[in-house]
Parts: structure tokens; C-alpha cells; sequence
């Protein structure tokens, strides 16, 4: 099969490009914030930037978790910040104090508050212990769009997401646009060139490719592994015979700039040293591939290549990503 046109590779190189991307492509989907574990109990709240757009995840006292726009409504101050317990959330600029359900408590100064005023709402949803969100108005149940690979991590990895215990958050910056970071991971076709040694198998004949409109699945049944990538940025994976799974939270910093990080999960049956030398195995899994991202974008920095080719078989998750971002800013 021919090969495909890659996305122009200005869109990796100019900043106004990332700009349109953090309000069409990135706020568009759902995205893993964190554990859920700060904002557990009724009555806490934790703050997070998903793509630009501050927000903060709250449990209000009734138990329901809710996700609203961090941005007071008084002259556009953050209100909450870092994660805590607390009746209600106030703005240290003016004191506009807001309750865990968004609605306007108090403003200063005046003699009623306006019953019209809220913090914007957006969806929040939770996968086990692992926090999602999204900026879309009307987004797909989270539990929908994971679906078949929730079904890979029950069938061929063997574990239950609901059990999964919290061991380490490892952050990486990595030199590249955001998309370069997201392509990289998407794809196997670099792992028996690049991860001959640390991924043996990968990327073979046995390897299995699924996808399922925004999900791109992969998996290899002898090595009870299964990753999933969700657009635009969610990619998790689960590893069976080391009772492992990872959680990737990626963020653009600028149009050269990424910020990854990775936190690893293990099933309560995992042996804590085998834990600590999975870890150690995947980051050194991520300190072959980030050097590869850096090298990406210093050659489309260069301006030697206005678009590249694909491989449109083996690259065929990394297409679909592309075909979704064209789409998203047509």
C-alpha cells in the first residue's frame, strides 16, 4: 500500500497553531487528570489545567463528583488551587466564594448575591481510582469510550481497574510538540528497531491492532499486554504478568514543549520490589523513545520537510490520530 501525507509539519513548529489546537483539538476529548484520590471524600476539592482551561474537581457533601471552570466570574481570577477539604471555594482577589456544587455563596459588598452566577460546569468521570475529564459539552460516557479496552484489560491483561493501587507519579518535559510526544506513543513500529531489548516481541506479527472510532487499542496476548489511546491525549496500559498499569497525562507546555506524566498503578497483589523494577524498566522504555520525540522536532524545526509519509499499515493509530486533529480544525 502507498504511503500517506503526514499533518503539515508547521503545525508542530508555530505557536499559533498550538493556540487553535488548546480550544478545537485538546479540550475536545476526555483527558486522565490524576488519581481521584484527593477529591475521594465529600467535601474536597483538587485543581488541574486541562489544556489550558483551569478547573477544579470537586465532591460536594452530598457525594457527587463534579468538574467546574476554575475561572471566578467576578474578573476572571483562579479561584481554587492545589486540592484540600473544604464547605466552600473562595477567591483570594475579591473574596467571591463559590460552593462545591459551582453556584455563587457570597460577594462581597453586596447585599444579595446574584442567583444567576455559577462556575461553569464541565463532565467529570472516574475509571477506578483514575479521574477523567472533559470540556465538551455533550462528551461519549467515559465507560463507553474505553470499552474495548476495558474488555482487553479484564481478557487478556486479567485485571480489574477498580482495584488498582496508586505507587508512583514519575514527570517527565520533553522537547517536542505535543502531537510528536502523542505519535510515538501511539505507534510500534519503532519498538524492534528502538526497544529491541526492553520491548522484545513488540510490534511483530502478533501484534494486534484495534480501532474503534477515537480508541486505537493494541495488544499482545503472551505478554497479557494491552495499551489504549483515547483522543486526544488519554493513553493507558496494562501489563498482566507484572500486575502493572500506567496512566499517561500529557500536556503541552508551548508548541515545543511537553509535559508527560506517568503514574504507575499496580494491582493489590503486586510484590512492591517487582513494582519498583517494573518501573525502572519502563522509564527506561521512555528514556529511549523521548530522545527519538527531541529529534522529531528538531528536524521540523529545520524546515527541510513540509509534510512526511506514513506507513499506513503500521502506522494506522497514528493516521486515524492525524485524520481527527485535520478534522477538528477544518
Amino acid at each position: 500500500m502507498a504511503t500517506v501525507p503526514s499533518l503539515p509539519s508547521a503545525w508542530y513548529t508555530e505557536p499559533d497553531q498550538l493556540e487553535r489546537e488548546r480550544t478545537r483539538v485538546l479540550r475536545a476529548g476526555w483527558q486522565y487528570l490524576g488519581p481521584a484520590e484527593p477529591v475521594a471524600e465529600p467535601g474536597t476539592f483538587a485543581a488541574f489545567d486541562l489544556a489550558g482551561l483551569p478547573i477544579v474537581v470537586t465532591r460536594d457533601g452530598d457525594g457527587v463528583l463534579r468538574g467546574l471552570v476554575n475561572v471566578c466570574r467576578h474578573r476572571g481570577a483562579i479561584v481554587a488551587e492545589g486540592c484540600g477539604a473544604r464547605k466552600t471555594l473562595q477567591c483570594r482577589y475579591h473574596g467571591w466564594t463559590y460552593r462545591l456544587d459551582g453556584t455563587l455563596h457570597r460577594a462581597p459588598g453586596m447585599a444579595e448575591a446574584p442567583t444567576d452566577v455559577r462556575l461553569p460546569a464541565i463532565a467529570v468521570a472516574t475509571v477506578g481510582p483514575l479521574l477523567f475529564a472533559s470540556a465538551d459539552p455533550e462528551p461519549e460516557p467515559l465507560a463507553d469510550a474505553l470499552a474495548p479496552f476495558l474488555d482487553l484489560v479484564d481478557g487478556v491483561a486479567g485485571m480489574d481497574p477498580s482495584t488498582l493501587v496508586h505507587r508512583r507519579r514519575i514527570e517527565h518535559r520533553i522537547g517536542a510538540n505535543w502531537k510528536a510526544v502523542v505519535e510515538n506513543f501511539i505507534e510500534c513500529y519503532h519498538c524492534p528497531l528502538v526497544h529491541a531489548e526492553t520491548l522484545p516481541g513488540y510490534g511483530g506479527d502478533d501484534y494486534r491492532i484495534g480501532q474503534f472510532g477515537p480508541l486505537h487499542t493494541q495488544h499482545l496476548d503472551d505478554q497479557r499486554f494491552c495499551f489504549a489511546y483515547l483522543y486526544p491525549t488519554t493513553q493507558l496500559s496494562a501489563y498482566g504478568l507484572e500486575h502493572a498499569f500506567v496512566a499517561r497525562a500529557i500536556q503541552p507546555l508551548d508548541v515545543r514543549t511537553t509535559a508527560v506524566a506517568l503514574d504507575y498503578w499496580f494491582a493489590p497483589e503486586a510484590d512492591l520490589a517487582a513494582a519498583d523494577r517494573y518501573i525502572d524498566w519502563f522509564e527506561k522504555v521512555i528514556g529511549e523513545d523521548e530522545p527519538l520525540c527531541e529529534s522529531v522536532q528538531r528536524g521540523l524545526d529545520s524546515g527541510a520537510l513540509e509534510r512526511g509519509l506514513l506507513n499506513p499499515d503500521a502506522e494506522s493509530g497514528l493516521r486515524e490520530f492525524q485524520l481527527l486533529v485535520e478534522r477538528a480544525l477544518a
